[in-house]
């Protein structure tokens, strides 16, 4: 009886021993395929990498353009539109004018100041003969940086003021119609000014500057002619000018107009249409 209680006892032992050795056994089994199994990594869709790899670049595309673009350089014409548009405002503020000058010149030269910002050229030219007979230098200065802004289409008004009375405004008159005769190409139209230039003043230095354009025209039969008219029915002083433009052109001093006029037949530009080639 005794023997048999002892050999019960020996099998729940046992049993018992054998259920933990399994358990425990299980558990480091579990752990050692917990440390040794690999980590899941979340995948990614092909189609939200190629979408983000897209907008990135876009963006880098849109920064790239932006940064490689450079403002489109102003032309010419641009920056010249750009500072007749400037002085204008600025013509269009100059609301004061002198109280002491004649109600006559302050009315005109606020009609030229409105004619100007207008770009109106024939109301320009109107104001500025008006203003050309003030006893004002200002007023007569005035009438002829009005005259200089259109350039060749003003230089019969500025003209008359080259032989101002007083030496700035003629000075100022001759640089503006310098520059407008500059931008005239027909040599008959130019020519026609020169020649009406030099028969009406005397001054020396003035005299020297537009002879010089007598000898820059491609026609100098042409200018031989403009010089004869010179020479015969001029000032005294434009005529002596011719002549010396005539020696500088011809190689001869002045003896006449037939012989004048025989180098003027002598040196006229061929017609187009007989040039050889």
């Amino acid at each position: 009886m005794r023997k048999m209680w002892i050999w019960i006892v020996l099998a729940c032992l046992m049993a018992i021993g054998g259920a933990v050795a399994v358990f425990c056994g299980g558990s480091g089994a579990d752990a050692d395929s917990g440390r040794n199994r690999p980590r899941k990594v979340k995948r990614v869709r092909k189609d939200k990498v190629h979408s983000a790899t897209n907008a990135v670049g876009k963006v880098g595309g849109k920064a790239k353009k932006a940064h490689g673009k450079s403002k489109k350089k102003p032309s010419k014409k641009d920056i010249e539109a750009r500072r007749r548009a400037r002085l204008l405002r600025e013509v269009a503020a100059e609301s004061e004018v002198d109280p002491s000058l004649p109600s006559a010149d302050r009315n005109a030269i606020k009609g030229i100041r409105g004619a100007l910002r207008d770009e109106n050229v024939s109301a320009v030219m109107k104001y500025a003969e008006q203003l050309r007979g003030s006893a004002s230098a200002e007023a007569r200065s005035e009438a002829v940086q009005a005259l200089g802004w259109f350039g060749d289409k003003a230089i019969s008004g500025l003209t008359g003021f080259l032989s101002d009375p007083d030496e700035g405004v003629a000075s100022e008159a001759m640089m503006a119609w310098d520059q407008a005769l500059s931008g005239i190409e027909d040599d008959g139209m130019k020519l026609q000014y020169v020649e009406v230039a030099m028969s009406s003043i005397d001054d020396e230095n003035m005299l020297d500057a537009i002879a010089m354009n007598l000898n820059q025209v491609s026609d100098e039969g042409a200018a031989v002619e403009t010089m004869i008219r010179i020479i015969e029915g001029g000032g005294a002083a434009g005529a002596a000018k011719a002549r010396e433009a005539y020696q500088f052109m011809t190689g001869e001093e002045w003896s006449g107009r037939g012989p004048a006029l025989k180098w003027a037949s002598e040196h006229r530009p061929e017609p187009a249409g007989d040039v050889e080639g």
